[in-house]
C-alpha cells in the first residue's frame, strides 16, 4: 500500500486509464432545475433576512456571512450587495466590501451612500487612485462627512493633486471651525 505522500509525487500519471472511465455526466431534467432554482431563491432570500436581523442588532460580522451565504445560493437578489457591502464595512472588514459595493455601484452609480463607503474603504486600504475616482463625481455636491472629506482630501495629495485636495480640505475646515 502506497502512502499519500507517494501518490502526490508520482502524480496521476501512473495509471491514467483509471482516469478515463469516468461516470458520465447526468443531465439534469428542466423540471430540477426549476426546483433547485427555486430553492436557491428561497435560501437566498432566507440568509439575506438573517443578515438584515443580524445588522439591525450591529452584528455586522455576522450579518456580513449570512449575505455571503446568501450570494452563494442567488447572486442577483435585489439588494443583496449593498447590504452585503454595508455590513463587511461596518464590521472592518473592507476588503470583503469592496466587490459587493463596486458591483452594486456599477449597477447603480447614483447612489452616493455606496459611493462614499466604497471611497472610505479604498482609502483604508490605501488605494487612494481608486478613492479619487469612485469619488470624482460627487465633487459638485461634496458630502458634509468630516472623515469623508479628510480621507479623500488625503487621496488626493496623494495622488498629487493638490489644488483638488485643497478645496476638500478647505470645505472640511469651514464646516468644522467649531471643532
Amino acid at each position: 500500500s502506497k502512502t499519500t505522500g507517494e501518490m502526490i509525487q508520482k502524480g496521476v500519471s501512473e495509471n491514467p486509464a483509471k482516469l478515463q472511465h469516468a461516470p458520465p455526466q447526468v443531465s439534469e431534467s428542466s423540471a430540477a432545475k426549476q426546483y433547485r432554482s427555486f430553492v436557491g431563491e428561497i435560501l437566498a432570500s432566507s440568509f439575506n433576512d438573517l443578515g438584515v436581523m443580524r445588522a439591525k442588532d450591529s452584528k455586522f460580522g455576522e450579518a456580513a456571512e449570512f449575505f455571503k451565504q446568501a450570494a452563494l445560493w442567488n447572486p442577483n437578489l435585489p439588494g443583496l450587495d449593498r447590504n452585503w457591502g454595508f455590513a463587511s464595512f461596518k464590521a472592518e472588514q473592507y476588503s470583503e466590501a469592496v466587490p459587493p459595493l463596486e458591483r452594486f455601484l456599477a449597477a447603480h452609480p447614483d447612489d452616493a451612500f455606496v459611493r462614499q463607503l466604497l471611497g472610505l474603504s479604498y482609502f483604508i486600504e490605501e488605494k487612494y487612485p481608486q478613492t479619487v475616482a469612485v469619488l470624482k463625481p460627487l465633487t459638485a455636491n461634496p458630502p458634509d462627512d468630516p472623515g469623508l472629506l479628510l480621507a479623500w482630501g488625503t487621496a488626493l495629495v496623494r495622488t498629487r493633486q493638490s489644488e483638488a485636495a485643497a478645496g476638500r480640505v478647505r470645505k472640511l475646515l469651514v464646516q468644522n471651525a467649531d471643532n
